[in-house]
Parts: structure tokens; sequence; C-alpha cells
């Protein structure tokens, strides 16, 4: 597809979270009406990557990589009240699976993640509600920058790791 290795499919999630994406950048409607819609990443990497055309570019395995790690940094995370915030709930692949749907679904992978916006609007209301926060998100951030920062990105397009 274009040069891409992955043929990407609109998933559950893909378009409203595009959409919202695009609300939070504060981009109006000519604005939007610029912006490729296209599932596909432009093989010119002087032209911006949108995280709708990441599976494209990489496909399932970094992010099943990615995602591993950073539940990996969860699980052995030294603040109990974080890491018990995720272990209370379920176990470590239930939450490796979940994140690896939903990143696929929205990054342009096909229908991974059933339920799309209103099971991830749920979750972090009912079930995640105790890291829902600024303090909770900073953790977060945390080992999400750790587990980016250990993935080595060499072999990928370069706007990848900006585009995460």
């Amino acid at each position: 597809a274009n040069g891409c290795p992955f043929k990407p499919r609109c998933g559950y999630s893909t378009l409203q979270a595009r959409k919202e994406y695009l609300i939070h950048k504060g981009y109006d409607d000519d604005e939007t009406g610029k912006i490729s819609e296209s599932l596909v990443a432009d093989p010119d990497v002087s032209k911006t990557l949108y995280f709708w055309q990441l599976y494209s570019l990489i496909g399932h395995q970094p992010i099943i990589n990615i995602v591993s790690e950073f539940y990996g940094r969860v699980y052995d995370d030294s603040e109990e009240w974080f890491r018990e915030a995720f272990s209370n709930l379920s176990g470590k692949d239930h939450h490796i699976a979940t994140q690896v749907a939903y990143w696929v679904d929205s990054f342009g992978g096909g229908r991974m993640y059933h339920g799309g916006h209103y099971r991830l609007n749920f979750h972090h209301t009912h079930n995640a509600s105790k890291v829902m926060n600024a303090k909770g998100a900073e953790r977060w951030m945390h080992h999400m920058r750790g587990a980016l920062q250990s993935y080595d990105f060499s072999k990928l397009d370069p706007r990848v790791l900006p585009c995460i």
C-alpha cells in the first residue's frame, strides 16, 4: 500500500480518535479538510505522519513490544498506589492485550478494540478512576517515556517515535 508494509483498516476507534485529536489541536473546518484522512502513511518522510497512519508503517509487533515494556514497568512500580490500580483490576497480560488492541485499532490496524471510545471512557471512569488524575497521568507518562526510550526505533520511519 503505497510503499507501506502493512495494510491498514479503520478500527472501532480510529475515526473518533482522529476527530478528538483534530478538536484538541484546535483545527477549524478548513484546516481539518486539508489533513489527510488516509490510513496509509505518505512515504515522504518530510510529510506529517498522523497516528491513524502508524499501523501502515509498523504493524503489530512494535506496538506489542512497547506496550509490554510499559506494563512491565507499571507492574514493577515502587509506588504501591499506582501499581495496585492495575494489578487489583487484572493481570499484566490482560492489560497488555487491551492496550495493544486499542493502539492497533486507533493506529489504523482494524477492528481490534471492541466497544471503541465508549468502552475506553467507561473503563477510565469506572475501573481506572484512582489513576485518572494529574498524579496518575504523570506516573503513567513516566513509564510510557521509559518504554519508548527503551525501544529501538532505528529501523523504523523517523517520524514514528514523535508521532507516538
